[in-house]
């Protein structure tokens, strides 16, 4: 230890599992992170390998092996290693407390964030999906629902072991929320996703050219390899007439590029979060190799209108209350295509063609259907078993609110 860590150590909060054999003993430190930390104190052999660490640090003393050499800078973690081993701790400030713990949290794979509004169809369906494969404890719901979608989600937090936080405020301001909520969460995953309702997790096989049915593995890297990932492959899925999204089958494959990034919890800090997950100020991130998501996004017509209409108004580009005319004239300002110069642009450019021509584009938009191979007949399969588990979960009609 560094001496000023000793000055300060009435500052710290040790769990300590100690040994019978105090020839044999040695202390880990896991960082606020979960991530273990050594400083290894033999008491006899007087052996430490030391590194700083900040103040939010937390120890769990168990056995490991002991190395004997003599330096003089650790005596004194020697003399506090013994301490506790004695379980007698002593410290300048009485918030220093001693209780036993077992050794450093390992860390779950994957926590999926979804962010989502008055969008219960689809939401109760990515909800079935993921929490059956990854865990519902692993999902972490963000609504801003006005309508049922809020009861509903009440509901299935009484049954299913979701985490759950509604919020009105605006999707100027949501950003700021969502990134210290996965501040909070991030050092129980190695990686956090966060994704919106229309987008499901899935893992891809090397070679393969379809979503991976059979496993609940993302086969993620440690997570300590980069502050980011990029996913690697996206599923465009296309549009359907009648019937929920997930009922599409027809599908382009691409690689994702730079469409959505991943957090590490080992190393994640709230600046490299962004609304979309865009991996855009990051390109060159590595590639979570099979990660994919498919991407429902192409709705019925009326619900793609009805979700773009509703974001928009969140952002404050328009009133509810706005004429055509006066929502026209004011997406019209915002249009910079192909450039991209606000939030949620894409759903602005779709607002705004369907107020100058809702005719000519609901049909160019169904033109679109069936033109890519129904790669997705085997996920929409696995899906539909799924979704058939939890009958009070998912909404039955695709067109329930």
């Amino acid at each position: 230890w560094d001496p000023a860590t000793l000055h300060n150590a009435a500052t710290y909060s040790y769990a300590t599992r100690v040994s019978l054999f105090p020839l044999d003993t040695s202390v880990h430190f896991c960082d606020a992170g979960g991530n273990r930390v050594w400083s290894s104190v033999c008491l006899l052999g007087i052996y430490s390998s030391s590194r700083r660490f900040k103040r939010t640090m937390h120890a769990a003393a168990s056995v490991s092996s002991c190395r004997g050499i003599t330096h003089w800078r650790i005596i004194a973690a020697s003399a506090l290693g013994i301490a506790l081993g004695l379980g007698i701790l002593v410290g300048r400030q009485s918030r220093l407390s001693v209780v036993t713990a077992p050794a450093c949290a390992s860390r779950a794979e994957v926590a999926l964030v979804i962010m989502t509004k008055d969008d219960w169809p689809l939401a109760s369906r990515w909800l079935a999906w993921h929490g059956h494969v990854y865990g519902f404890e692993h999902l972490y719901v963000f609504d801003g629902s006005t309508g049922a979608q809020k009861d509903h989600l009440q509901d299935v937090t009484a049954s299913y072991p979701i985490h759950l936080r509604h919020s009105l405020v605006d999707l100027n301001h949501i950003e700021d929320n969502l990134a210290r909520w996965i501040d909070e969460i991030k050092a129980r995953y190695d990686w956090i996703i966060k994704v919106d309702t229309d987008e499901f997790v899935a893992h891809v096989a090397q070679g393969a050219r379809a979503p991976d049915v059979t496993t609940s593995r993302l086969g993620l890297p440690p997570a300590r390899v980069s502050d980011t990932l990029r996913t690697a492959w996206a599923f465009d899925v296309d549009a359907i007439q009648r019937g929920p999204p997930t009922d599409g089958e027809h599908a382009k494959m691409s690689r994702a590029g730079v469409h959505k990034q991943i957090y590490s919890g080992a190393r994640y800090r709230r600046r490299f979060f962004n609304l979309g997950s865009h991996a855009w100020h990051n390109r060159s991130a590595p590639e979570a190799e099979g990660l994919a998501i498919v991407h429902y996004h192409q709705r019925t017509y009326e619900d793609l209108i009805r979700l773009a209409h509703d974001v928009i108004v969140s952002h404050g580009y328009i009133e509810e209350s706005d004429s055509r005319d006066v929502k026209i004239e004011k997406l019209a300002r915002l249009d910079q295509r192909p450039t991209c110069q606000v939030n949620s642009c894409h759903k602005n450019w779709v607002v705004l063609d369907d107020l100058r021509n809702r005719t000519a584009m609901r049909r160019a938009y169904y033109a679109r259907d069936r033109r890519n191979a129904p790669i997705l007949r085997d996920f929409s399969r696995r899906l539909r078993e799924i979704f058939a588990m939890y009958p009070l979960l998912v909404a039955t009609n695709a067109s329930e609110p």
